[in-house]
């Protein structure tokens, strides 16, 4: 799917990495994911648009700070920024930073949801987020990874009017999420297992598109990254977890092995 409009409110809309080498980590993904990436921009903290085929694609900036986190941040589609603000500190969460013109290109800002996950929303202007999705080397799916599913789904429900539906995967609690406007779902839901390291905070995860998974992860792995979680067919594709140049973890989803 191609997509050069705004995103409907409450869609995952835009994904974005803080890299402590800048050029190290355009070199991983352009090589994994077939990036392209626009030149830094100065006068914006030398943040670079990443694009495939010419439609924009994700984020990516050296740190501003010693204490900035290096993890892929999700963005949810927004009309009104500020409104959105005030939503999510309505419903418990906390504004980190507050709405903030990007020049033509919209309006962004950051948050947390009250189990701890840190999320951003993100009001197109010139700029509309992803421009590929379901494609290798789109976008594909998105996670929040809870330790309160209930709060999760009261959160999210208030502030983007989302809607959860339970899917039948046994012990695992796991939900899908639909935008008001939305015909399917537009991400999941996870509660954190009891394995889970007490360190590993509630979190947004992202997913991204391959044609190949296991030469995904092959193709990882010679750049410096690591495979975090094997390759696994399920009903919905062949996914695997890597890391890249920084430890972030994502996830790409390909066919299922011997299938189309």
């Amino acid at each position: 799917m191609r997509n050069d409009k705004p995103w409907p409110a409450g869609t995952p809309c835009w994904a974005d990495l803080t890299a402590s080498d800048l050029d190290r980590s355009m070199k991983f993904y352009s090589e994994l994911l077939g990036w392209t990436f626009d030149a830094p921009q100065p006068e914006f903290g030398n943040y670079t648009n990443a694009r495939l085929d010419g439609l924009t694609m994700a984020g990516m900036s050296p740190p501003m700070s010693d204490d900035d986190q290096h993890h892929w941040v999700l963005y949810f589609a927004t009309d009104d920024a500020a409104a959105t603000a005030q939503a999510v500190r309505d419903a418990g969460g906390q504004v980190i930073v507050e709405p903030m013109q990007v020049a033509d290109f919209g309006t962004m800002a950051l948050g947390t949801d009250p189990t701890g996950a840190f999320f951003g929303w993100w009001q197109s202007g010139t700029h509309t987020g992803f421009g590929v999705v379901g494609e290798p080397g789109g976008f594909a799916w998105d996670d929040g990874m809870t330790r309160d599913p209930a709060a999760s789904q009261d959160f999210y429900g208030k502030v983007f009017g989302w809607t959860f539906q339970q899917l039948p995967m046994g012990d695992y609690e796991y939900y899908v999420y639909t935008t008001p406007d939305g015909t399917e779902p537009a991400g999941g839901l996870g509660k954190l297992g009891p394995e889970t390291p007490a360190e590993v905070p509630s979190h947004w995860h992202v997913y991204w598109s391959v044609a190949d998974t296991d030469a995904a992860c092959a193709k990882a792995a010679e750049l410096g990254g690591e495979v975090f979680r094997e390759p696994t067919d399920t009903e919905y594709g062949r996914i695997a977890t890597l890391t890249g140049p920084d430890g972030e973890r994502f996830t790409v989803s390909g066919p299922v092995a011997g299938g189309a």
